[in-house]
């Protein structure tokens, strides 16, 4: 598993050195009773049955998500973030693996080779998508006597329950609350885009505490963050694994502000 926390660090991303710093400690802990209760055997198959309209091919996702001619910050397995105009993008995205989920205002000082390393409103636009992350392997800290969780579905007191289906549950409560615009998934992980563009930060950090909550990741709180790119082969040893989209609406990429929490 890629894990973005460890692949990108602050020093390297395009407006951690302005970004809202939230202590580790201000996050809600996981409610195991809430996610008890909104679990569903069967949450993969409705999530999937969901689509509102056919996932696009791989080359055409983020012009889906971002239409026009935006510049994005993007990486490859270089893990070296890049910005660019998405037209000059167009026939390499298939080669990159990583973007960061809002557009660029502007192009970095030495355009696609330098590492973005400026403050924030310089360099990042609006927030346009919250991106959730949700893992199927936990860590716990172990107590004498007690061995290390790292099962969610154990974790949650549902070890019967396939993950699979334990995290699509996690998505669809979410969905209820915001606009799902995409879900992607690669065997025991999942990422939310959830369409913002206009929407209040309070609105979407109470959102984001719910969905902590239930067990998701802090880091897509940061928008520089980046997320995978839908649908892109991973490289190396892994050729057979990809983050393929799972659930897609056209109809939920450009919402009116419409959170409802929580």
């Amino acid at each position: 598993m890629i894990n973005l926390t460890n692949d990108f660090f602050n020093d390297s991303l395009p407006c951690s050195s302005q970004t809202e710093s939230i202590p580790k400690g201000s996050w809600p802990n996981v409610d195991y009773e809430l996610i008890r209760q909104i679990a569903q055997p069967e949450a993969f198959v409705i999530l999937g049955n969901r689509n509102a309209s056919l996932p696009p091919a791989s080359d055409e996702i983020l012009e889906r998500l971002f239409p026009g001619d935006p510049i994005l910050c993007t990486a490859s397995e270089d893990k070296i973030l890049r910005s660019d105009f998405l037209r000059n993008l167009r026939g390499s995205l298939s080669s990159l693996i990583y973007v960061v989920p809002s557009r660029m205002r502007k192009l970095s000082d030495n355009a696609v080779a330098t590492p973005l390393q400026a403050p924030r409103e310089e360099t990042i636009a609006p927030r346009e998508y919250l991106v959730i992350t949700i893992d199927a392997c936990l860590e716990k800290v172990s107590t004498p006597g007690k061995p290390i969780v790292s099962c969610f579905s154990q974790a949650a007191g549902l070890p019967d329950l396939d993950h699979i289906h334990l995290l699509s549950s996690v998505i669809l409560h979410l969905a209820a609350h915001a606009p799902l615009a995409m879900t992607v998934v690669d065997i025991g992980r999942m990422q939310a885009w959830f369409a913002c563009l206009g929407e209040e930060e309070s609105s979407l950090r109470e959102f984001m505490n719910l969905a902590v909550r239930l067990g998701c990741e802090t880091e897509g709180w940061d928008k520089c963050m980046p997320v995978w790119i839908p649908d892109v082969m991973f490289p190396g040893d892994r050729p057979k694994n990809r983050p393929v989209v799972l659930y897609f609406n056209s109809d939920n990429l450009n919402p009116s502000p419409r959170y409802r929490c929580c």
